[in-house]
């Protein structure tokens, strides 16, 4: 970590940083003890954990040390957070198995992304790293088979809506939710690998290179190292990198050794994500000290700036949603002004679902949430401008009712 963010860091944060890891270094440890040393609030220290997605690590590098620097009581929470985080990943990686092979057998090719997958190749084990749905890409052409074969198992869209509904209104995410009737974990079954107005890489890009990995004894399709270490940084630069464990994700993902950094930088050119890929390098290298040998633009370098101070002193999230500096930042992270121009298109155009949420059509009448999308933004814009007008003049507002 950067002096200067170590500088800012709470002392519950410098300590997650340190070991957000797989493995200590004698850096990092230096860094445990400084953070040891200013005292934890270890009340506050689980909840932190959890948020960042950090617990299986926090119990492998702390949980087990017995030199008196951490509480028994603590140590005993994390032990047992631990091993249930084990039992139910255990539980989700049988499960996608099982969802991969139900696929297969309705002739769908599917190829999983984070989750077990994720786990068992960056981290070795699905014990290692927090997950709590599973995601499961199919092509285009081959969604509406994948979601009547899963259908049959059960799996119902958690929005209620139709087919096309669905469709319209989960097209900016490229991604059906589902859940099985009573229970079992959230399924998102992806169309698209990246979300719709924002560049990155394609199902068509990457199909041809998936490699596979080893799940409960079976070969299972995943992303190849390169094609996943892109996908982890756009992924968490479209959530404004809020949690720490996506870091760590790239972090161990881009391990030397473990990539071919040439072939990165040729297919993030391709996709038009070089500023995503050096923004969670950079970031990657300023708050856990990973290093990817991969060059950083000054824009991305300042990025990464502002991201890591925000990060390590728990501003939470790093940008609020929808503000300006949110806005800003994803801006910032586009390349283009025809990308740019994309993300503001997104913002009036894309239906959500909350609009499904706000106004329910019929499944024939789904193309209409396009219109409903804008129409509901400028009644919000009206609404809040006449808020704020009657604020500013309360006064004027008390005579014109008095006349």
């Amino acid at each position: 970590m950067r002096p200067e963010l170590e500088a800012v860091a709470t002392p519950e944060m410098l300590l997650l940083c340190s070991i957000a890891r797989l493995e200590m270094d004698e850096a990092s440890e230096a860094r445990l003890d400084r953070a040891l040393g200013r005292g934890i609030d270890w009340d506050r220290l689980g909840p932190l954990a959890e948020f960042h997605g950090l617990r299986p690590l926090l119990y492998r590098h702390l949980g087990q040390r017995e030199d008196g620097r951490v509480p028994e009581s603590a140590r005993a929470a994390m032990k047992r957070d631990a091993h249930a985080i084990a039992a139910k990943n255990l539980g989700m990686a049988r499960e996608l198995v099982d969802l991969t092979n139900l696929l297969s057998t309705a002739g769908v090719e599917s190829v999983p992304l984070k989750g077990p997958v994720l786990a068992e190749a960056v981290y070795g084990s699905h014990a290692m790293r927090e997950f709590g749905d599973l995601d499961i890409a199919v092509r285009p052409r081959d969604l509406d088979r994948a979601l009547d074969a899963l259908a049959e198992v059960g799996f119902r869209s958690t929005t209620g809506l139709g087919r096309r509904a669905d469709r319209v209104v989960h097209r900016a995410s490229g991604a059906v939710p589902l859940r099985r009737l009573g229970s079992g974990p959230l399924v998102e079954v992806h169309w698209s690998l990246m979300p719709r107005y924002r560049p990155g890489l394609t199902l068509e890009d990457v199909w041809g290179r998936r490699g596979s990995e080893v799940l409960m004894d079976r070969p299972i399709a995943s992303l190849d190292p390169e094609d996943r270490f892109i996908a982890l940084a756009v992924h968490g630069g479209k959530h404004a990198w809020g949690s720490l464990g996506w870091l760590v994700d790239v972090a161990e993902a881009g391990r030397p050794g473990r990539l071919d950094r040439r072939a990165v930088s040729a297919r993030a050119v391709a996709a038009q994500v070089t500023r995503s890929v050096e923004l969670a390098s950079s970031l990657a290298d300023d708050v856990l000290a990973a290093a990817h040998g991969i060059e950083w633009s000054d824009t991305a370098k300042d990025l990464a700036n502002d991201l890591g101070k925000r990060l390590v002193s728990e501003v939470a999230p790093p940008y609020p949603p929808n503000s300006a500096a949110d806005h800003r930042f994803f801006l910032g992270v586009r390349e283009t002004m025809a990308q740019r121009a994309a993300y503001l298109s997104g913002l009036v155009l894309a239906p959500m679902p909350a609009d499904a949420a706000a106004v329910r059509l019929p499944d024939r009448l789904a193309f209409l949430y396009r219109v409903v999308r804008p129409a509901r933004l400028v009644t919000r814009t009206v609404a809040r401008s006449t808020r704020r007008h009657r604020a500013r003049a309360p006064h004027g507002d008390a005579m014109e009712r008095a006349a």
